[in-house]
């Protein structure tokens, strides 16, 4: 980002990006460029939420199912831990038939 002096002596920003462009959220429908995806986005929400619970001393926990019904978790302790495999046995288990999980 490049600023530029005016003759009033403000600054402004000229508009030059050097970020990411947009994506358009929608399902990918080429499978292997689908399952792609998902493993970096689930690898950078996994290291996102590793890096919350280090910089603001947050308890975290997450849980992600792939399309497949595979489970990825991550806990910053083990107690937290223990809480995301019984809530999965008991409570997501016991009601797959309501969220029809695939198996």
């Amino acid at each position: 980002m490049a600023f530029t002096s005016q003759e009033s002596g403000e600054y402004s920003c000229s508009s030059r990006r050097n970020g990411r462009g947009k994506i358009e959220i929608k399902r990918i429908e080429n499978t292997t460029s689908r399952q792609v995806t998902f493993c970096k986005r689930r690898n950078g929400l996994l290291k996102k939420a590793y890096e919350l619970s280090v910089l603001c001393d947050a308890e975290v926990s997450l849980i992600v199912f792939s399309s497949r019904g595979r489970l990825y978790e991550y806990a910053n302790n083990s107690f937290y831990r223990q809480q995301t495999q019984f809530y999965f046995q008991h409570v997501i288990l016991s009601s797959s038939h309501l969220l029809k999980l695939p198996k």
